[in-house]
């Protein structure tokens, strides 16, 4: 998500300190979301197994940040990314439950 924000978003989010912890994950949590989002065709979107971590770390940076809603989330997702609303939603969904539970809405 957010390729010209990401690196920024995710930098932001590890030097500002706010009322949120800035998005974090160990291996298995960026490799367990890498494979969820493979599972989807989510990472064809990307370049790379990194970008797509950075994208959904800046998921939860405009969550958390910018205090961006589910809907405002998403639809940055899409005019972004020029990704469909399915893989939007389900990017961003996955994004908050393996980087930003606090975000995460079932």
């Amino acid at each position: 998500m957010l390729r010209k924000l990401a690196l920024a978003g995710v930098v932001t989010s590890s030097i500002a300190v706010g009322a949120a912890a800035p998005a974090i994950a160990d291996d298995q949590t960026e490799y367990a979301f890498v494979q969820l989002m493979r599972g989807r065709d989510i990472d064809t979107f990307y370049a790379g197994r990194d970008e797509l971590v950075i994208s959904g770390m800046a998921v939860c940076a405009v969550m958390d940040q910018d205090h961006y809603s589910w809907e405002q989330t998403i639809a940055d997702v899409m005019f972004t990314d020029f990704m469909p609303i399915q893989q939007a939603t389900f990017l961003v969904r996955g994004a908050t439950a393996a980087f930003c539970p606090w975000n995460y809405r079932p």
